[in-house]
């Protein structure tokens, strides 16, 4: 479906501007965890998987398409 409402798109540009913020949790995040952990919370996984997200959607916004996109599949496990 098409992003033809403009209610629709300013919803769709708030997701990104709320993914974009949460770069700043993920930092402060990852500057408060013990980097001597043996299995440590992989938070350039999750940054990756956020900016997939993100582009897609701004791809959606951008140019919207009748035919479906292949996209990367996210990581979904964090943990290494």
């Amino acid at each position: 479906p098409l992003a033809t409402t403009d209610r629709e798109q300013d919803a769709l540009e708030k997701i990104i501007e709320e993914l974009e913020q949460l770069n700043e949790l993920i930092d402060k995040a990852e500057r408060e965890s013990d980097s001597t952990e043996r299995i440590r919370f992989r938070y350039d996984w999750l940054r990756r998987d956020l900016k997939l997200v993100k582009n897609g959607i701004q791809d959606h916004l951008d140019a919207p398409s009748t035919e479906p996109k292949t996209f990367e599949p996210l990581q979904g496990d964090y943990r290494q």
